[in-house]
């Protein structure tokens, strides 16, 4: 086994059963060939991921950093669970030093640590220019309520990012000026403790894109501070989370109802009356409800997103159906926002997902008086056919659409089902449908439809 003894390290980093010396053989050709393929390859030649702090994985992510020697990086070190003495040590000794190294040619850098480590990170950081930089992100992990271990150090980068645009921070608050190095921020993400610090926001001159989260949002203003007016005036997007509810007199502030787009997460009525206040005078609103995914969102999650068209602007709403259910029967509805007859009246359009309807809606029996028009989008697991348990009253309803957000598997339908959802599943509805069937696989005979509605059949996604 002596010619084995140099395994490369991508063998080293995993456990593998080999039944043979030539399956190690064959193993380390496989190796040997990715690397020299993959460096033809765009993903491979930027994206460069830590996700453990022992031998074999920091040796890997050193490797890969040197089949890159000339080439801009997205590095992602993601070692939130590296919590032992061991991993502490590794990541001080280890590392940090590389990505000092790497700086000079990083492009985008998510930095995710456990708490104990964020001195030796913040001296990283501050020890190296890093003039390709545009997306930063850094995160401590078991940091309680939205507290901060430090300050965003002012040397940032050594003074020099004139590239960065974006920055995400929790766990680290923001510094007292700005750094250099984030004077030209676009996009800013900010945890903020217990302490409601727009003013202190407001010193970014090109600040369009900011979310603010937090725990009890101690100190609002009952009015806006000058500063505070003025960043308004530049926002494009506000999305505001905080675990103990937001303070529903700041909606009322000067300027906030001119900001494109605002969201929350409080779902209680008071909150969600304050938020849609801004566009409930509208005639021709359109809600979507879509499901949110992605690492960062459990199962069953989902934005309910607001829109005006004659004014452009919008409004949203993360809801999290477990918890969101739970809250039912006391100050919120099944369906956030509909509690509210003005938004009812104005709602002329709704896109939703059937799983927020199978969810939700079956305690929603609220009329939908000028809702004319329904796109419905199927997902796997959820029949057609169940959706009549939880019937809307749509009486002006002109056109429906059901969508499959699924190429595999296929989602099936047959057009008895179809007929059968058009029939309970919407009621009192006094004019003849047009319908859109998209994406789904049908089965039977589409005559059945003929008494009910035109069928339009577009085999794509």
């Amino acid at each position: 086994m002596s010619t084995h003894t140099r395994l490369p390290v991508e063998l080293l980093f995993r456990s593998f059963d080999f039944l043979s010396s030539r399956e190690i053989l064959v193993a380390m050709h496989v190796c040997n060939l990715w690397r020299g393929v993959g460096r033809t390859h765009h993903t491979f030649a930027r994206d460069v991921q830590l996700d453990g702090a022992s031998y074999g994985a920091i040796q890997l992510f050193r490797l890969q950093l040197s089949c890159r020697p000339t080439r801009n990086l997205r590095l992602r070190i993601l070692l939130r669970d590296a919590k032992s003495t061991t991993a502490r040590h590794a990541i001080a000794a280890d590392v940090l030093p590389l990505l000092v190294q790497e700086l000079c040619r990083t492009e985008q850098l998510v930095l995710a640590l456990p708490a104990a480590a964020h001195k030796a990170a913040v001296a990283a950081l501050e020890s190296s220019p890093a003039p390709q930089l545009a997306i930063l992100d850094v995160l401590f992990m078991d940091v309680p309520n939205f507290t901060a271990l430090g300050t965003l150090p002012t040397r940032l980068f050594a003074g020099t990012a004139p590239r960065l645009q974006a920055l995400g921070l929790e766990g680290l608050a923001a510094s007292h000026p700005w750094p250099v190095a984030c004077h030209s921020l676009v996009t800013l993400i900010i945890s903020t403790g217990d302490v409601f610090a727009l003013d202190l926001l407001a010193e970014l001159p090109f600040l369009a894109d900011l979310t603010v989260m937090g725990g009890h949002s101690y100190g609002v203003p009952y009015l806006p501070t000058i500063a505070i007016c003025r960043l308004f005036l530049r926002l494009k997007t506000l999305r505001l989370s905080f675990s103990a509810g937001i303070p529903v007199h700041i909606f009322r502030w000067k300027h906030m109802e001119r900001i494109p787009h605002i969201g929350i997460t409080d779902v209680h009525d008071e909150a969600i009356d304050g938020l849609l206040s801004h566009i409930q005078s509208s005639s021709d609103l359109e809600i979507n409800v879509n499901l949110r995914t992605g690492d960062f969102y459990p199962d069953f999650y989902c934005e309910w997103q607001y829109i005006s068209r004659s004014s452009g602007l919008t409004r949203s709403i993360d809801v999290e159906f477990d918890s969101y259910r739970g809250l039912i029967g006391g100050d919120v509805v099944p369906f956030p926002g509909l509690h509210n007859g003005a938004i009812r009246h104005s709602l002329t359009r709704l896109s939703i997902v059937a799983m927020a309807w199978l969810r939700l809606g079956a305690r929603f029996d609220s009329p939908l008086p000028n809702c004319v028009g329904l796109v419905l989008h199927m997902t796997p697991g959820i029949p057609l056919a169940a959706l009549g348990e939880a019937p809307l009253t749509c009486p002006a309803m002109e056109k429906v659409e059901i969508h499959s957000v699924s190429e595999s598997p296929a989602i099936r339908e047959d057009f008895t089902g179809i007929a059968m959802f058009l029939t309970t599943a919407l009621r009192g509805v006094k004019k003849r449908l047009a319908l859109v069937l998209k994406g789904l696989v049908m089965d039977g005979d589409s005559g059945v439809l003929s008494q009910i509605a035109d069928a339009v059949i577009c085999p794509g996604i």
